[in-house]
């Protein structure tokens, strides 16, 4: 917590340095909480979503928590259903907590079709 260190966070705190800003500050608050989301303005086309969905971070184990997860995938949904971000596409990374998180893609991507039916599934290196 707090580094957005390796694989897809690292990826996204490198192109979009105002969603480490937002991420950096409400770890600072200590809002880092599983489930919760951190919502970042990158441009007016533009937002990204932080999902809270591991408490330990490692290569070695199952650090996933589908139940925040899922939490987090809802209020994003929601978030979106507010105008003026109600036309926003949603786009969720492929694999999203399930390359160093381990958890399961399977479990994953059937958790996303049901809270955002129309979020594009989209490569790492989409992003």
């Amino acid at each position: 917590m707090g580094k957005m260190g390796a694989g897809l966070a690292l990826k996204i705190k490198q192109k979009y340095p105002l969603a480490y800003k937002a991420y950096m500050d409400a770890y600072r608050k200590g809002e880092l909480h599983l489930g919760n989301v951190i919502f970042a303005e990158i441009n007016a086309d533009l937002i990204i979503a932080n999902l809270c969905g591991q408490k330990y971070y490692g290569r070695k184990g199952k650090y996933t928590s589908y139940e925040a997860i899922e939490k987090c995938l809802k209020a994003v949904n929601t978030f979106r259903s507010y105008s003026p971000f109600k036309d926003y596409e949603i786009w969720i990374p492929k694999k999203m907590g399930c390359a160093s998180g381990g958890g399961r893609w399977s479990v994953v991507s059937n958790m996303v079709s049901q809270a955002i039916p129309d979020a594009k599934i989209v490569s790492y290196y989409d992003i």
